[in-house]
């Protein structure tokens, strides 16, 4: 019994430090989204003109252009994680794009 009780306390801890640790990576992401978007995006575009898509492009199309965007001369450089999260970002249009599309 006092097994059982050890195994349930050590497996009610594990669950409650991947929900903090998922939670931690969730705001890292948004605070990378805006960074992305002002360090990288903004070098060749103002924020409008991203900001009037955001909601009106499907993921799909997000996507395409991201993938057009990296390919272009004088980018700023993408990394594979910088696209999906910009992918993320301005898909589901997150905190940090929001952010800065005030």
């Amino acid at each position: 019994m006092k097994g059982k009780s050890i195994l349930s306390v050590g497996i009610f801890i594990l669950f409650i430090l991947f929900s903090v640790q998922v939670m931690a990576e969730d705001k890292v992401e948004t605070s990378d989204c805006e960074t992305l978007l002002l360090g990288k995006c903004t070098t060749c575009h103002s924020p409008t003109r991203f900001c009037q898509k955001l909601g009106d492009k499907s993921k799909g199309s997000w996507k395409r252009t991201i993938k057009r965007m990296a390919k272009k001369k004088g980018n700023p450089g993408f990394t594979k994680q910088d696209k999906i999260t910009l992918l993320k970002c301005l898909s589901k249009q997150e905190e940090g794009a929001i952010e800065v599309c005030k």
